[in-house]
């Protein structure tokens, strides 16, 4: 059998018997009806009993279970479908006449395309609107309307297809196999779970299908979104909506305020322990987050309401005592609450402390006011910069997090930064054979490393987003690098945090860059070969490898950043992230970088030495040991030609001033 149509029923007898009529009107008959009754009160099972002496062209299978949510039927109907692949047909829907037709036909299309797990077409109104999403001139989104950017068919994943006009309601027709990975979670006692859970995990993964721009089933739409009633069946589903929001596909940015937003909404429902188990966290670094969350949307509030207020005030006997000292108590308040945070005396609190002397000088001040205005409106749209750049109270200055897979001369690379000024590393065990947790014990107990055993394949990007997720308040700068690459400050002396301040003040006082903030510091590398060793040398890394590439050798380009880990919404590469509205990543003279590379970087402050082969023996063992972004195939010839030769054309001696410290440092240890 082809295709099972299933319906989920509750308390629809009298609707069903459309869809039941659209069914017996098909042009083909090769499905059954697959009918899960969710504990309904008005006796489906008569209407169903009258279908049958009908004698329908095609086999129905009506099941009955207590009542216990569309996600329950849904997933016993996965467990019993017959058909190769799986249609979704609500009870208050009907299909139109050509519909099973066409999908048969469709799949038979795909049948050559194994990479393809299904095909999908469009819903439309009774009044034939198509179900997508259209933007109006003003810019709000009518819920009618859309229409795809394409003719005929596409093939594309479920998130490539937003991009092509179809956003709204489609109808997919999928794989049963394929959704039977993907069943829906069950909570005892909640009897609610969105589908959206579903899509965002074939998003995550990348299903693809063929799309169509054909009609196959015309549905009712409720416009509006989520009602206050919708949006209370989530409330008393708090399990449910929990697992809805932890795998929703966002930034972390929004990640952060929807678990806010949880967390009011079930505040007076729920302990916080019940919260935090929901959301997968621990007690106290929920409270921490729900902080950080309550700090950042009282100073977007105040200095939303302060800026609007302001900006309205064109006549400067405007700036009343009145007005002045309701936005003076309004910064000061605010102050007390971040004192009491752990931001004592820092630069947020200096920065309100200016805004409470411009509110004084505008009310009492004889003179034009533009000029204390403008002040005040730059202060304010600077404040939030300014809570984010604050170390507050107990916050590492500058901390690393890498993926670590046995990197032999791990303790050597701890040692090192140590030494030019990071005081914390968020290290991720990908599943390494040489023990690398015995190797940090000393380090973790001394609580200088996060360990964190992180198995599977190509998890560098997702271990960096769990760090920026865990600890983006715990460091003010958190540097993404590998166990091969060494951050070096190029004047001798230099520490790195104080490297990072100066870069980043010098960039903000600057008047020549485009209307933004910095949110990271992209550093280029400089790759070291193999000096010259066929098989590795006992000893330091940065003693053993003094022959580098020369400044303009093609892979130099690459950078790798530090980041202010509190503006970062998520990140998809190892080398540069995505950022909050209005940061991005700057060298270290300032220049805008927005992708992976940066083609201007002269390392005249910073530099990363990358030694990414070291003997020729190990750039052999490193390509069969595999990349952690993925599997990335390497060829062993060029790789050898690049380490023996490219990057073995300049001797650089500037890590030997390190070498006699790190090797005191390993030989006394942390005792």
């Amino acid at each position: 059998m082809k295709l099972t149509v299933f319906t989920p029923l509750y308390n629809r007898a009298k609707d069903v018997i459309r869809l039941y009529a659209s069914l017996k009107a098909q042009q083909s008959f090769d499905f059954e009806w697959l009918v899960v009754d969710d504990g309904s009160t008005d006796h489906p099972e008569k209407v169903f009993a009258q279908f049958e002496t009908e004698m329908p062209p095609f086999p129905i299978v009506f099941l009955r279970q207590p009542n216990g949510g569309k996600h329950r039927a849904w997933n016993r109907a996965l467990r019993e479908a017959k058909g190769e692949y799986f249609l979704v047909c609500d009870s208050d829907d009907v299909l139109t006449e050509d519909a099973i037709g066409k999908i048969i036909s469709w799949l038979e299309g795909i049948h050559d395309a194994p990479e393809l797990v299904g095909v999908a077409g469009l819903k439309i109104s009774p009044d034939g609107e198509l179900l997508l999403w259209r933007e109006e001139e003003n810019g709000t989104i009518s819920l009618y309307g859309g229409q795809p950017d394409f003719h005929g068919s596409i093939d594309c994943d479920f998130y490539e297809i937003l991009h092509h006009g179809m956003r709204g309601d489609r109808c997919e027709v999928l794989r049963t196999e394929v959704l039977r990975h993907y069943p829906f979670p069950e909570y005892e006692g909640e009897n609610f779970l969105t589908e959206g859970i579903l899509y965002n995990r074939l998003i995550r993964e990348k299903v693809r299908i063929r799309w169509y721009d054909e009609p196959l089933e015309i549905c009712e739409y409720r416009q509006g979104g989520l009602t206050q009633s919708g949006l209370q069946k989530f409330i008393d589903n708090p399990k449910g909506y929990a697992t809805y929001i932890k795998e929703d596909i966002c930034s972390e940015e929004d990640r952060k305020d929807i678990f806010y937003d949880y967390y009011l909404r079930l505040k007076d429902r729920l302990s916080l322990k019940e919260i935090a188990d929901n959301l997968g966290l621990g007690e106290s670094d929920l409270l921490e987050k729900m902080n950080m969350q309550h700090m950042i949307k009282q100073i977007e509030q105040i200095t939303a309401r302060v800026i609007r207020e302001a900006e309205g005030i064109y006549d400067g006997a405007g700036f009343t005592h009145e007005i002045t000292s309701e936005w003076q108590k309004e910064f000061m308040d605010l102050g007390e609450l971040l004192e009491a945070n752990g931001y004592e005396d820092t630069d947020v609190i200096h920065e309100l402390e200016v805004l409470c002397e411009i509110c004084f000088q505008l009310s009492e001040t004889q003179e034009d006011p533009n000029v204390l205005k403008r002040s005040l409106l730059i202060s304010c749209k600077e404040l939030l910069y300014h809570f984010f750049y604050s170390k507050k109270r107990g916050m590492h200055s500058l901390s690393i997090t890498s993926i670590i897979k046995n990197e032999p001369d791990i303790l050597e690379w701890i040692e090192y930064h140590r030494l030019v000024g990071v005081d914390h590393f968020y290290l991720y065990d990908n599943e390494s054979s040489d023990g690398l947790e015995e190797k940090l014990k000393s380090y973790i107990d001394a609580g200088i490393v996060t360990y964190t055993y992180f198995p599977g394949k190509a998890m560098q990007d997702k271990s960096v987003n769990d760090a920026i997720s865990k600890y983006a308040y715990d460091t003010k700068y958190l540097a993404v690098i590998d166990g091969d690459e060494y951050i070096v400050p190029v004047e001798a002396g230099r520490l790195l945090p104080d490297l990072l301040d100066e870069i980043i003040e010098k960039y903000h006082r600057s008047q020549y860059h485009p209307g933004g903030f910095a949110g990271g510091v992209g550093i280029n590398w400089r790759d070291y070969g193999t000096g010259g060793h066929k098989e590795p040398v006992e000893g330091l890394c940065i003693a053993n490898y003094l022959y580098r590439g020369e400044d303009d050798y093609y892979q130099n380009v690459h950078i790798k950043t530090i980041y202010n880990p509190r503006v970062v919404s998520y990140v998809d590469n190892p080398h540069n992230g995505h950022y909050r509205n209005g940061y991005y990543t700057i060298s270290e003279h300032g220049s805008m970088i927005p992708f992976l590379y940066f083609y201007d970087g002269h390392c005249d402050l910073l530099r990363i030495n990358h030694y990414f082969s070291k003997s020729e023996a190990q750039v052999i063992e490193k390509n069969r040991r595999g990349w952690p972004v993925g599997d990335l195939k390497r060829d062993d010839e060029k790789e050898l030609y690049e380490a023996s030769v490219n990057c073995n054309k300049v001797y650089d001696p500037i890590m030997l001033r390190y070498v006699d410290e790190v090797t005191k440092s390993l030989k006394e240890g942390l005792s």
